[in-house]
């Protein structure tokens, strides 16, 4: 994991943070996806309203949905999202659908399970559109039915994929930079591990169609001979945190509350090797702690409080499923972990911000790791100079990111970029 800190937090108590998702996972996770042609667990109705000049959506979920879960309405044809609410206790929804100048033909309900953030999706379409709607010309609805959700596979598994059939020219993408197939069904292996988009477009005319599911593909079982991290309970949602001597009393008086933030919301990546992956840190997490006193909470100060926060297991680990692990470094033979580069035989120059020296390690190029996780801290090599007597200097995403006078040091591997308090 990160050593990014929570500033400002070192004395006397300690109190743990709602636990959190690995920080790979963060940018890698997609919910699963239950196509219409399994029979999703959604019942609804889409019509136009002329009284109110907009289409209405109602519906309803199984109970196995949880309650207060996320509901988007999409137009299928252009995959644009129209409206987006939330089922209510009794697993219901209702929306009047932002006004437009033409009425969907169709329209794609999904709703995230508010208990796994799965999702379910239904291809609905519009009562009271224009009659267009039901002749050759109009627009397609398609789907991709096989698989009917998002998957995790092993590494050098193959997937097979099929498409509603629909009139058009069918196009497929994987994001593994496969050469793209145009038939309505194919089977495609997957040789490295990573997280892959798969897109479905159909054309017809002038119209057009989409949709789209991802491939998590993991390492074989094995691979990681490290384990699992320990996984700490997290608090419940609005959960206040323990009083100092590890009791809880009525009403949680006196008991401690704590309000996590980040500095920015700046992600990033890197497109060098396919898959994308992740730049983890960019953002610091920061910390305010609150004690419950009535009409008066009171402002914990830095000196006097310890924040901790724990990694959480999460069924959409790149890693694998529910896998927490003690380290976002790449994962290299022998059980190796690392950078692409010797932290301590290569020099940086503290004035300059910059590498003198590159000493590069054989063998862990991020594309020979046997769990990839980022090149969050790889330099970029340079190889062209051997050939010149130049020395590589090439610098790693942190070193890009310090900005500050003086430098800071160099952010090592399992260190994100820090903000001005923690550095």
């Amino acid at each position: 994991m990160s050593s990014n800190k929570i500033p400002p937090h070192r004395q006397k108590r300690r109190i743990g943070l709602i636990a959190l998702a690995p920080v790979i996972a963060a940018m890698t996770v997609a919910p699963s996806l239950i196509h219409a042609a399994v029979a999703p667990p959604i019942t609804a109705t889409a019509k136009y309203d002329a009284t109110v000049g907009k289409v209405v959506v109602d519906g309803k979920t199984t109970t196995a949905i949880g309650a207060g879960s996320r509901v988007s309405v999409y137009d299928a044809s252009s995959h644009i999202v129209l409206y987006t609410a939330n089922t209510n206790t009794s697993n219901m929804f209702s929306m009047q659908l932002l006004s437009a100048t033409t009425i969907p033909c169709l329209v794609r309900v999904e709703v995230t399970n508010a208990k796994d953030n799965s999702q379910s999706q239904l291809l609905l379409p519009v009562a009271g559109a224009d009659k267009s709607c039901t002749t050759t010309a109009a627009v397609p609805a398609c789907a991709i039915v096989k698989p009917t959700m998002d998957t995790e596979i092993t590494a050098g598994s193959s997937v097979s994929f099929d498409s509603s059939k629909v009139k058009g020219d069918y196009l497929w993408t994987v994001s593994d930079g496969s050469d793209d197939v145009k038939q309505s069904s194919f089977n495609h292996q997957f040789t490295s591990a990573g997280k892959y988009r798969v897109i479905l477009k159909v054309t017809d005319g002038a119209n057009q169609c989409m949709d789209d599911l991802f491939v998590s593909v993991i390492p074989p079982a094995g691979t990681n001979p490290n384990g699992k991290v320990k996984e700490q309970t997290a608090p419940s949602v609005a959960e206040s945190m323990y009083k100092v001597n590890g009791t809880k009393v009525a009403n949680d008086a006196g008991a401690y509350v704590v309000l996590p933030f980040e500095e920015t919301g700046m992600q990033g990546g890197s497109q060098i090797h396919l898959p994308y992956n992740v730049m983890i840190p960019y953002n610091s997490l920061n910390a305010q702690v609150l004690q419950k006193v009535e009409h008066k909470p009171v402002f914990i100060e830095s000196n006097s409080v310890d924040v901790v926060y724990s990694a959480a297991s999460n069924p959409k680990d790149p890693a694998g499923k529910n896998s927490i692990n003690s380290t976002s470094q790449n994962l290299f033979a022998k059980n190796q972990v690392g950078a692409n580069y010797d932290p301590k035989a290569s020099t940086f120059d503290p004035v300059a911000g910059k590498p003198l020296k590159n000493v590069f390690i054989a063998g862990q190029d991020y594309r020979q790791a046997l769990i990839r996780k980022t090149e969050q801290w790889d330099r970029i090599h340079q190889p062209y100079a051997k050939e010149t007597g130049i020395p590589e200097i090439g610098m790693a995403n942190p070193d890009q990111q310090n900005r500050f006078t003086p430098f800071f040091k160099p952010a090592l591997p399992d260190q994100g970029v820090r903000g001005y308090v923690d550095g």
